[in-house]
């Protein structure tokens, strides 16, 4: 096979997964979807889970939401925090995967679209936390 035909069969399939979720008629999930994908604009829910990991986490809580903001997006940050603050890093990898679905439910982007937004995000936030340490 070569990359042209694998290429092909990957945008069917990313066509097909986004296809498919837009046949879903969940109007409870449709609205809750919205809500969660424009509370994430603008990394929004980003600085506000930095703020509050700031506030209730003291120090320790103050590096993770630094390493969060220098990282910046969706799962760059909950990658970034989870470095310094393992906890916290849980619910906002989970909050992340929900944002993305949401982008996904909403159809702002195409589920491939979403997996490589969330791997650039992951290699982001790693690489500037090496940086950050070589400084």
């Amino acid at each position: 096979m070569s990359a042209r035909e694998l290429l092909a069969d990957v945008e069917r399939a990313d066509a097909a997964a986004y296809a498919a979720i837009a046949k879903l008629d969940l109007p409870a999930l449709d609205a809750a979807m919205s809500r969660l994908s424009r509370a994430a604009d603008y990394s929004k829910l980003s600085i506000a889970s930095g703020a509050l990991l700031a506030a209730l986490r003291g120090e320790r809580g103050r590096r993770a939401a630094l390493e969060g903001f220098v990282s910046v997006g969706a799962f760059a940050f909950a990658t970034g925090v989870a470095r310094v603050e393992p906890g916290a890093g849980v619910p906002l990898r989970v909050l992340a995967a929900a944002v993305a679905y949401s982008r996904i439910h909403t159809g702002v982007h195409f589920p491939g679209d979403v997996i490589a937004g969330a791997l650039t995000g992951i290699a982001v936030a790693r690489l500037t936390g090496w940086a950050r340490r070589r400084r």
